[in-house]
């Protein structure tokens, strides 16, 4: 008795201590489960029954295709019935570019290249040289001897962009070169108007130079590549050649001196000259020949109005976009021009009020561009308040666009208009209305009346652009409607090339909706005003019209894009063995890449999406989920207003023959397949990139398939 009593009069002390320390143990441990649960819910592969804050629906928009977590899977049922613990997995970047906030980081291309791609074959091998420079020359037909010149004085390191003013086009094909040039053809555009909507910085990049030249120019003592050298030697940021003194000239400074590599400075007439080191006199070229270096070009672009077409003012406030500019700013006399002063441009302007066409274009309105700039630049510095802490004097505005911090932000231009100016009258006069939609057609001639039935289903609200892979443009003029289009000419390039070089977010920002179609669509029961009306209603980001299978030439692939009777739009369908969750691809958040229409703001995303080598498109109908937030609300397909697909194919048949011995059109697809591989792929790494940026890993929880 006295052991036992002994024994238990010792234990209940230790079986006390027992049992507060595993309270206690348990408590801390329970602590730590509750706030480590949103992070173990990531790692482990947890039945479904204990997850019921996780939002299934969300999860499941990030994984297409098999790539989810096991544990959506396992339980569709709740798919839409739960919010994500703290959207622990959407994607949000604030520091990628406007409107691409959505995707992850490595899947972005914010900048792209004017280089040709192949249709066929391994995209990495479709380019043996990549150009350094580019070239630009605003022409008409009448001055093609005198441009054949010019081009043959820059080699192979350059990429050649021709302006055409007269809606010339074809007939340039006389040239061999010019089928491997890019043709952009607006009537009685200017080249500074050129310039603002084709040479986005974020497009041109890629070159270390830009020559935005003039039609007029003389060039037998002229080298682009030994003139090259000199700018490099000499450290000039903005150049052009000295002009040759006997053929009449305006100022001293772009005089060639013969004396001499390189001039920076002149002396001008009395009183020209309030400064020694400020034009005309130092930090000063004409807009007839400028050369750019890539960092000056983007920020003149952002300096260009978009309303002042001539582009005087110009040459007096380049000055601001390079510091010191007395000494980044120079004529290089030694690679000389002449400038032969055809007055091409001024005869494209039209009579008023008795007087010759050319003089609408000069006096006054030339001098009124030059106070318009000027006064935009005055009023616009003074209201600036940042400032270098260094010189009071000098503006420096990091909220700026990049490559644009030392301009005031009330002449910075961010984003500009696919609107036809006038040449002559007050800029503010140019627009009696502005269209609030754009319509693209990628096309060859010989779906010239199918196009043309097309564009006449869009109203005068629609700007039109078409991009030609034939090279056949001047044709079209047989229809009145071509005379006021677009046309931007590149030999065997596909819709998705010209997507991505031609439609960048800050150029096409005035347009609401945007319409990117194939040529060979039937729209007999299709009315462009009547589908926004509809895309409004039932609001819609992305969208398409459905497709008529009874009529279709080609067989309708997908049950979400196919038409249903009496319905005004759907936005979900059944695929049987096609469809692992019903709220994603293909059935539901789901478009063809034939007919897509995009909101201004789900653009702006998708396009920074696009690939630069990609060229088909394929693979992007899958992930254009990812630019709307729910997609399977805002991406649906219009009932109401239907189209046929005619299934010609045309782009096929731009393609080459192998050595393989395979037909072009079968490389062509192969092509299509070998991207949409690579696209998914891409895609899927940058969203495991992202993830692991933020600590969440995925490795346990993703099916590959």
């Amino acid at each position: 008795m006295g052991i036992g009593s002994r024994s238990s009069t010792n234990r209940k002390p230790s079986d006390s201590m027992r049992l507060i320390m595993t309270t206690f143990v348990g408590i801390v441990f329970g602590f730590f489960i509750g706030v480590s649960f949103p992070a173990l819910t990531t790692k482990l592969n947890l039945p479904s029954s204990l997850l019921p804050a996780i939002d299934i629906s969300y999860i499941q928009e990030k994984y297409a295709g098999g790539n989810a977590p096991s544990f959506v899977k396992n339980n569709n049922s709740i798919s839409s019935k739960h919010q994500l613990i703290n959207d622990t997995l959407k994607i949000w970047v604030p520091s990628n570019p406007r409107g691409a906030e959505r995707l992850p980081p490595e899947i972005i291309e914010a900048e792209t290249d004017l280089y040709l791609r192949r249709l066929w074959g391994q995209p990495s091998e479709d380019l043996t040289s990549k150009p350094k420079y580019l070239v630009t020359f605003t022409v008409g037909y009448s001055q093609r001897y005198n441009i054949d010149a010019n081009v043959k004085k820059f080699s192979e390191n350059f990429t050649i962009v021709l302006f055409h003013y007269d809606g010339k086009t074809t007939e340039w094909g006389e040239f061999e070169w010019s089928k491997r040039a890019i043709h952009v053809s607006v009537r009685k555009q200017t080249k500074w108007w050129y310039a603002k909507r084709f040479l986005h910085p974020d497009i041109v990049a890629p070159y270390d130079y830009i020559f935005i030249w003039d039609e007029d120019l003389g060039v037998e003592h002229f080298n682009a590549e030994e003139y090259l050298k000199l700018v490099k030697k000499h450290g000039l940021e903005i150049s052009q050649p000295g002009l040759e003194p006997n053929k009449g000239l305006t100022w001293q400074m772009t005089k060639r001196r013969g004396d001499r590599e390189v001039h920076k400075e002149t002396e001008e007439k009395p009183g020209w000259c309030s400064d020694p080191h400020l034009p005309p006199c130092a930090a000063f070229v004409e807009i007839m020949a400028p050369v750019f270096s890539r960092d000056a070009w983007h920020c003149v672009w952002h300096m260009i109005q978009n309303d002042l077409v001539h582009g005087w003012g110009l040459d007096f406030a380049l000055r601001k976009c390079v510091e010191p500019a007395h000494e980044k700013i120079g004529v290089v006399d030694s690679q000389w021009i002449i400038h032969q002063s055809v007055p091409s441009l001024g005869n494209q302007g039209e009579s008023q009020s008795g007087k010759a066409p050319w003089q609408g274009l000069n006096l006054p309105y030339g001098l009124l561009h030059l106070s318009c700039i000027q006064e935009k630049y005055i009023d616009s510095s003074i209201t600036s308040q940042d400032q270098f802490p260094s010189d009071a004097t000098k503006i420096w505005v990091p909220t700026n666009p990049r490559g644009a911090e030392r301009l005031p932000p009330g002449i910075v231009n961010a984003e500009s208009d696919l609107f036809l100016r006038r040449l002559w009258g007050l800029p503010s006069e140019d627009l009696t209305f502005k269209p609030k939609y754009l319509v693209t057609f990628t096309v060859g001639y010989e779906q010239k009346k199918n196009i043309d039935a097309a564009v006449k289903k869009f109203s005068k609200d629609f700007t039109i652009l078409l991009f030609h892979y034939d090279g056949r443009t001047t044709e079209w003029d047989e229809f009145e409607w071509s005379k006021q289009a677009i046309h931007v000419s590149v030999h065997k390039q596909t819709k998705w090339w010209y997507a991505k070089r031609f439609l960048h977010p800050d150029i096409v920002v005035p347009y609401d909706y945007i319409f990117m179609w194939d040529e060979d669509l039937g729209v007999e029961n299709f009315n462009a005003e009547e589908y926004l009306k509809l895309v409004r209603k039932h609001g819609l980001e992305i969208s398409q019209p459905a497709l008529e299978p009874s009529k279709s030439t080609k067989a309708v692939c997908w049950n979400m894009t196919r038409r249903r009777e009496h319905s005004e739009v759907h936005k979900e369908a059944v695929e049987p063995g096609k469809c692992k969750y019903p709220l994603l691809p293909p059935c539901a958040a789901f478009v063809e890449i034939m007919a897509p229409v995009f909101s201004r703001n789900a653009w702006r995303c998708v396009w920074h999406m696009i690939q630069n080598e990609f060229v088909h498109g394929w693979g992007l109908d899958f992930a254009f989920r990812k630019c709307v937030e729910p997609a399977h609300e805002k991406i649906g397909v219009v009932d109401a207003q239907w189209i046929v697909h005619q299934g010609i194919p045309s782009l096929g048949n731009q393609g080459e023959a192998q050595t393989t011995g395979k037909p072009a059109w079968r490389a062509v697809k192969e092509r299509c397949g070998m991207e949409w591989r690579m696209f998914q792929g891409r895609l899927t790494n940058a969203e495991k990139g992202y993830y692991k940026s933020k600590g969440i890993d995925f490795s346990n929880l993703l099916v590959h398939n």
